[in-house]
């Protein structure tokens, strides 16, 4: 299906709806948790809770929200219906569980971004038919408008760089003909409040994702190129303002995720080639490489995604043909997806923001909904994941006080052959294997696995 036909029927969809409402690879270092990915990856798990919030003033679709300084959620744009776009905002309280009519932009913006720059001020870019940018200013409750963009751009990306400017890239214009994605890239200094072209992407990119990467550069992946999905990704260097081709995924894909972890690997979850998809993948900036992650439990496309005070990705949403789709958590060092407790409501088409205290706020069309992560777990409290344990790691169904990853020749439970649960104990007497094919009777000792040579 053409991505622009599916992404208005998923909007239309989406609003009848509101209105009817009222196997993978870890960390380099190569640990694996043992039974508890299987488990994890198997049970629905009750992992966290949903609360309904507060409705907005308006119903919308295709917005965009932004955490402020002050803790407030901005929420901007976006449409009723599939052909009126709003210029109407509104603001979160996350203290008061409200919401309070920010003064409205200057003009309407859908599809557009929406970033927190480093002055506090937030910068509104491009949307469906507009080739304008504003900035909202939270302690006048006002809108200025920036410089002129380059060009009319929507389903673009844009990433805030260290230096402070904002690089906003590809999307789609529809104000030339013929209308198409775009390999387009410029840079906002809010210095200056200008707009600058910089160079293009390697190719044309529809709905792109990039994120920020650890060393400063930024990563582009995914996307619909001129006839198809995209597999490649490339990486923009900031400092001498150049593109370069980086590995390409292991499947093509658009209407993606893109999130940087606490490790510096980037997680790619999920999209749309011809279905949805259940696939992730985990990018090493330090070798150029995707490898293939454990499947999500929901295939999913247009979802949002939310890394976690506790380091773990929140999926929610993108899915508008099942009723309260469930939302899943991904543990990068478990490599295993685990759903949350039920949501209340359908959020398919949702705009996701991690709040100051921890909770998720996750804005759909007309439905909100707040997540409360699960509270850490101490030693030797029951455990599936390792984010689910204060101490970071999940060993034998326990929260245990070290990895205690040596397979068969070292346990944290009782049940296991710890002492007690929570401590890791090293094994000695259990079959084991070292992974030498030269040697045989392979045996624990004191939490080596040990073989003799044949």
């Amino acid at each position: 299906m053409n991505c622009r036909l599916m992404s208005w029927l998923a909007i239309g969809c989406t609003l009848a709806c509101a209105c009817t409402a009222g196997g993978g690879e870890g960390p380099e270092s190569g640990s694996v948790e043992r039974e508890n990915a299987v488990a994890a990856q198997q049970s629905p798990l009750s992992g966290g809770a949903w609360a309904t919030a507060p409705l907005m003033n308006e119903p919308r679709a295709t917005q965009a929200a932004t955490l402020l300084a002050s803790g407030k959620v901005l929420v901007s744009g976006g449409v009723a219906d599939p052909i009126s776009l709003l210029s109407s905002a509104e603001l979160f309280d996350a203290t008061t569980a409200s919401w309070s009519p920010a003064a409205p932009m200057l003009q309407a913006h859908q599809w557009h971004t929406s970033t927190l720059l480093q002055n506090g001020r937030v910068l509104i870019a491009g949307g469906a038919m507009q080739q304008g940018a504003e900035l909202y200013n939270a302690a006048t409750n006002t809108w200025s408008a920036t410089g002129p963009m380059s060009g009319s751009r929507y389903f673009h990306a844009a990433v805030r760089l260290r230096s402070g400017k904002v690089l906003v890239l590809g999307g789609y214009d529809y104000t030339v003909y013929p209308p198409g994605p775009l390999a387009s890239a410029e840079l906002y200094d809010p210095t200056s409040n200008t707009w600058s072209l910089t160079a293009p992407m390697l190719e044309p990119r529809d709905a792109p994702r990039a994120v920020l990467l650890a060393d400063g550069r930024v990563l582009v992946a995914g996307g619909f190129g001129v006839a198809e999905p995209l597999a490649s990704t490339e990486i923009y260097e900031p400092v001498s303002g150049t593109w370069s081709a980086a590995a390409p995924l292991n499947q093509a894909r658009f209407y993606n995720t893109l999130s940087t972890l606490a490790d510096g690997r980037v997680l790619c979850a999920a999209g749309f080639n011809g279905g949805y998809l259940n696939s992730p993948e985990l990018y090493l900036p330090a070798s150029n490489r995707w490898s293939v992650a454990a499947s999500l439990q929901q295939a999913r496309t247009l979802h949002s995604a939310t890394v976690l005070a506790d380091g773990t990705v929140l999926a929610v949403g993108g899915n508008d043909t099942v009723l309260n789709f469930p939302a899943e958590r991904y543990d990068p060092a478990a490599n295993a997806w685990q759903l949350t407790s039920a949501m209340n409501a359908r959020i398919d088409l949702n705009t996701a923001v991690r709040l100051n205290d921890g909770r998720v706020l996750a804005v759909g069309t007309y439905d909100v909904e707040l997540y409360t992560p699960p509270a850490a777990a101490g030693i030797g409290s029951p455990c599936r994941l390792s984010s689910d344990c204060r101490s970071g790691f999940c060993a034998d169904g326990v929260c245990c006080n070290s990895a205690c990853n040596a397979g068969t020749c070292d346990a944290c439970s009782v049940a296991a052959g710890a002492k007690q649960n929570g401590t890791c104990k090293a094994l000695s007497g259990n079959t084991c294997d070292d992974g030498d094919t030269c040697t045989q009777n392979d045996v624990c000792r004191a939490g080596q696995c040990i073989g003799r040579r044949r």
